[in-house]
């Protein structure tokens, strides 16, 4: 199943018939997705899941939605890329907002991303018939509709293109900068000073993920409209809190291990983004600064030195221990 192309100079008439052939088109896609998930793991679907919704039906049965939550928490960090794709992205800033081929959920997203510029096709194609609209108007609908095209075309191409081939536009590296606090210390090594030996091997496991471009249990503060483009990764109870700051480059905030969602954590992670925001914009101009990013480069290199040597030393405690 192929989507159909957009012709810009079509009517309006023309142009919604297609978005409506390609909803049609994403729809079975999406029931071919779901039953391939059922013949996959068809033990799965009689399991208890913990987050359910209950729609009733009759007075007789209950309907059972199952929610996946870290799913639908990863689509949102990576819808939120998506659509804020600059006027004059690339293949490649498109590639770099999307999931590793190797993401057992790759082809679920991607097909999310689809319905999503679809969505954004048939909204903007129906203000088209406004006869309001100036000729201003018209020309910004058509932009933004042949910008939604051009990421479903480049889409289809990343998707088409193998996983076994070698170009640099498959790879991913990602150079993480740990972000400063607005006094000049580096808060993940100061949070780290009071964090137990114990939780550091989770730690490495999310920077290595994360230079990776791997964004797995990744979960955004959509709940708090200002801190748009503020996400989460998480490893058993630890937690990394991060910010990208450009295509290929993300900010460390912070790090801690949540032990409970009280108040006062909630009021620690808040007080700690808003401290980021404030240097937010400066860091941004020095992250692309050749003295700026060696400096740091070192100093990513002292941090996975700590976690390395903190877990080697967790160990030979454990081996002198009577």
């Amino acid at each position: 199943m192929e989507f159909k192309q957009i012709e810009y100079n079509d009517s309006s008439d023309s142009i919604l018939k297609v978005i409506q052939e390609n909803i049609t088109i994403a729809s079975k896609m999406e029931r071919e997705i779901t039953n391939n998930r059922r013949r996959q793991h068809p033990k799965a679907e009689s399991k208890e899941v913990p987050n359910k919704i209950k729609t009733p039906t009759t007075p007789e049965t209950v309907q059972e939605i199952k929610v996946d939550e870290e799913f639908e928490d990863a689509l949102a960090c990576y819808l939120e890329d998506y659509q804020t794709l600059s006027d004059n992205f690339t293949k490649r800033a498109l590639e770099l907002v999307l999931p590793t081929k190797s993401d057992y959920r790759y082809q679920d997203i991607i097909i999310r991303l689809h319905l999503s510029s679809l969505k954004e096709i048939k909204e903007l194609s129906e203000l088209l018939t406004d006869e309001n609209n100036t000729k201003e108007d018209l020309e910004e609908i058509k932009h933004l509709i042949r910008l939604e095209n051009k990421k479903i075309k480049l889409l289809k191409e990343i998707s088409a293109q193998k996983e076994t081939e070698k170009s640099t536009d498959n790879e991913k590296k990602i150079t993480i900068i740990l972000a400063p606090t607005s006094t000049g210390s580096i808060r993940l090594l100061e949070e780290l000073k009071r964090i137990p030996n114990d939780f550091y091997f989770q730690f490495i496991e999310i920077i290595t993920s994360l230079e990776k471009g791997v964004l797995r249990r990744v979960k955004a503060f959509v709940e708090i409209k200002d801190f748009k483009g503020i996400r989460e990764l998480r490893c058993g109870d630890v937690r990394i809190v991060f910010k990208r700051l450009s295509n290929d480059k993300y900010a460390l905030i912070t790090g801690f291990v949540k032990r409970n969602a009280d108040q006062a954590y909630r009021e620690h992670i808040q007080h700690t983004i808003l401290d980021y925001k404030q240097i937010e914009e400066q860091l941004k101009k020095v992250s692309t600064e050749e003295d700026f990013l060696c400096e740091n480069e070192k100093r990513v290199m002292d941090l996975k030195n700590i976690l390395g040597n903190k877990k080697e030393s967790k160990v030979a405690k454990k081996v002198g221990d009577k």
